[in-house]
C-alpha cells in the first residue's frame, strides 16, 4: 500500500481508502457517513497547538473529534490505541499499518460508527503529521545551509525568506490548505509566507 502526500497535504494514494475500512469496520456502506469533516479537522489542529509536540494526539484529541461524548471514554480509547500501536506517544505518533479485522472487537467499548470515525480521523492525522514532518525536514535542512553561508559570508535573504514561508504553512489550518489546493496545481509553489499570515 503506497500513499504519497505533499507539503500542502494533499493525499495520493493507491488503494481503496472505503475497502479497508469495510474490511476493518463490517457494515460500512449501511451506516451514516462517520468521515471527519474539515471543519472538525480545523478545530482538532486549533487545539493540537497547545500540545507539544502538535503532532501527538491526546485522549481529549480523541474528545474534541466527537469519538467519544466524554472525557472519560475518551481515555479509554486512548490507552487501546496506544496498546496496539495505532498511536504512539512519540514518531511516528500515528501508525494506521496496526489497524487490522479485528478492529471492531478490539475498539469495541465504543460504537460502530465511532469505530468507522476513528480510522478516518487516524488517516486524516497521520497525513497532518506526515506533512509536518516534511516541512520540519525542509527547515532543518535550511538552517544548516544558513549556517554554512554564514560562516563564508555568503547571501541568506532567500533561504531566510523560505524559513518564514514555512513557518507560515506549519500554521496553515486544513480548511485553508484545502481551499488553496483546489486553486492551484500540483506543480505549484506552495503559498508564501505573507499569503499565510493573511489568510490565518
Amino acid at each position: 500500500m503506497q500513499k504519497f502526500y505533499d507539503a500542502n497535504g494533499k493525499r495520493r494514494t493507491s488503494f481503496s481508502f472505503s475497502r479497508l475500512i469495510t474490511n476493518a469496520v463490517p457494515n460500512f456502506a449501511k451506516s451514516g457517513d462517520p468521515t471527519v469533516s474539515v471543519s472538525d479537522l480545523d478545530t482538532l489542529f486549533y487545539f493540537q497547538q497547545s500540545v507539544k509536540p502538535p503532532q501527538k494526539l491526546i485522549s481529549t484529541s480523541l474528545y474534541l473529534a466527537q469519538i467519544t461524548q466524554d472525557e472519560k471514554s475518551a481515555t479509554k480509547v486512548y490507552d487501546k490505541l496506544l496498546k496496539l500501536g495505532i498511536l504512539c506517544e512519540g514518531p511516528p505518533y500515528v501508525d494506521t499499518k496496526k489497524i487490522t479485522a479485528n478492529f471492531t472487537h478490539q475498539l469495541a467499548i465504543v460504537s460502530s460508527f465511532a469505530q468507522k470515525r476513528l480510522i478516518y480521523l487516524l488517516f486524516d492525522w497521520e497525513e497532518e503529521v506526515r506533512r509536518l514532518q516534511v516541512l520540519e525536514d525542509e527547515e532543518k535542512e535550511i538552517e544548516t545551509v544558513i549556517e554554512e553561508v554564514n560562516a563564508v559570508g555568503g547571501e541568506v535573504g532567500h533561504l531566510e525568506k523560505r524559513l518564514l514561508e514555512i513557518g507560515g504553512l506549519k500554521k496553515l489550518k486544513p480548511s485553508l490548505r484545502e481551499r488553496r489546493a483546489s486553486a492551484v496545481s500540483d506543480h505549484d509553489k506552495p503559498p508564501t509566507y505573507e499569503e499565510a499570515q493573511g489568510a490565518a
